[in-house]
């Protein structure tokens, strides 16, 4: 791939690094410095095999970069409004390009999740429950959302020793997949080993993998509609009934608050996968000590 090089051609007196120190140099992962100059962000030239930096580009950028963020952080706003209008027309360049651009600024990935992602998702849902867009639209946004997600998957990862494990997956007559996806990405960020079981998944199967890990520590089920409020029910009294010391947590889009979850037999609640990932983490510390 070649990229444009908007700076005069690099000479033998120009003040040059490799794209690994530039990396280094902005404290940013040697990928994130890749991503930079292959979105014409941090100019760059390619030498020998190897990407070469101006340190003026390098400084011009760390310069600019500061601004993005202000005291108020990054400005989802905008990037909402234009990830929902490429999701609708079903573009996924475009789409992938606008989450670049807000990891280019320093969002971590899990705020992509939380401050983009959710946001814009609860947005088209919204839209096609009051009519404004029809469900061939609907349909088309969740399919990129869904390899939007995947394609950012990989940046939760995390290597080492994980705290614990957690089972995840949707009520039975649940068939949405996204949701999960997400949950999981934010938990596996935390340095938890997720086992996703996906949609639609039965009460004995979230017990079979429970028994599965010793090191498992909590249960979460997914509701996505009303429908499936008498599946988590069973399932999180099944979960009670043959793995006790396991924790339930029960959320999702039909879940609204504290109270609902409890009332389906949740052990604990978290009103964001974000919250639930800290809860978790402090259930590991309680039972160390």
């Amino acid at each position: 791939m070649q990229v444009p090089y908007d700076s005069p051609p690099i000479t033998d007196d120009s003040e040059i690094i490799g794209l690994r120190a530039a990396a280094e140099e902005l404290g940013v992962h040697y990928m994130t410095a890749y991503r930079y100059v292959r979105l014409g962000t941090l100019p760059a030239q390619k030498v020998g095999g190897t990407w070469q930096v101006r340190l003026d580009d390098l400084r011009a950028l760390s310069s600019r970069a500061a601004p993005q963020h202000g005291p108020g952080g990054i400005r989802w706003s905008p990037y909402r409004t234009h990830l929902l209008d490429r999701l609708i027309a079903g573009d996924e360049p475009a789409g992938w390009s606008l989450i670049e651009q807000a990891l280019v600024s320093g969002a971590p990935a899990k705020d992509i999740h939380l401050e983009l992602m959710v946001p814009v998702l609860q947005d088209i849902g919204d839209e096609w429950a009051q009519g404004s867009i029809d469900i061939t639209a609907e349909h088309r946004a969740s399919t990129v959302a869904v390899r939007l997600v995947g394609r950012l998957g990989p940046s939760f990862a995390r290597r080492g020793r994980k705290l614990a494990t957690i089972v995840i997956g949707a009520a039975a007559g649940d068939y949405h997949s996204l949701p999960l996806a997400i949950f999981g990405d934010i938990i596996r960020g935390e340095e938890f080993a997720v086992l996703d079981l996906g949609p639609n998944t039965p009460p004995a199967s979230f017990v079979q993998s429970a028994q599965t890990h010793d090191d498992t520590i909590a249960v979460a089920i997914s509701v996505g509609s009303d429908e499936t409020l008498d599946a988590a029910r069973r399932t999180a009294d099944l979960l009670h009934e043959q793995v006790p010391n396991i924790h339930v947590f029960i959320g999702g889009p039909a879940i609204t608050s504290e109270h609902d979850a409890r009332n389906l037999g949740a052990d604990e609640y978290g009103a964001t996968a974000l919250d639930v990932a800290r809860l978790c983490i402090e259930l590991v510390a309680g039972t160390k000590r």
